[in-house]
């Protein structure tokens, strides 16, 4: 793999990917993410970012300037580090057949090492079936409205969120609990 991809928007996907990166290091793997190019036919010129903790699973993608394709599974923490002190317009990244990964901005060059691509989890999204569209201030309005009542604690993970369904007319309805409130809009 080679790409050439704008510092600024590395950074940006990086900040969203390291959020979902597993902390407590029980399976090293969970630590790194998957860097992926995409060459489909509407996604050209596009590089996937996706990362997993076996609970939640982020992909995000980015335009960059593809000179070969593939993908590499490399330590995000360490990735998003080294980026964010970069001064540079771009960054060139670029595998070796031995596992190594090349990171040049500027006059910087670093290799780090990498992970075999298919010891990594392949995250599962799952398309939905219904689409709706909300701006973003009645949805910013909404998540404000319920978010207070959620679980904050993680020792009742499945109350730590916001459940949105669709009514039969059509509307959204949110609800959100802890335990002791509950919050419906």
């Amino acid at each position: 793999m080679d790409i050439l991809i704008k510092t600024e928007i590395l950074i940006s996907a990086l900040q969203n990917v390291i959020s979902v990166i597993d902390k407590s290091f029980t399976k090293p793997i969970l630590s790194n993410f998957m860097i992926q190019t995409l060459e489909n036919e509407g996604e050209q010129g596009m590089v996937e970012f996706s990362a997993t903790d076996y609970e939640l699973s982020i992909i995000e993608r980015i335009p960059a300037q593809i000179k070969t394709s593939g993908s590499i599974c490399i330590n995000a923490k360490r990735v998003f580090d080294i980026t964010r002190e970069f001064r540079a317009e771009e960054i060139h990244i670029r595998s070796t057949e031995q596992l190594w990964v090349q990171i040049t901005c500027g006059a910087s060059e670093l290799r780090l090492p990498s992970v075999e691509v298919g010891l990594y989890p392949q995250p599962k999204i799952e398309e939905l079936n219904q689409q709706l569209k909300i701006s973003a201030l009645d949805l910013a309005q909404c998540i404000d409205l319920t978010l207070f009542a959620s679980q904050t604690n993680e020792s009742r993970r499945n109350l730590m969120g916001v459940a949105l369904s669709m009514t039969e007319d059509q509307r959204t309805r949110w609800q959100a609990t802890d335990g002791h409130r509950l919050a419906q809009v």
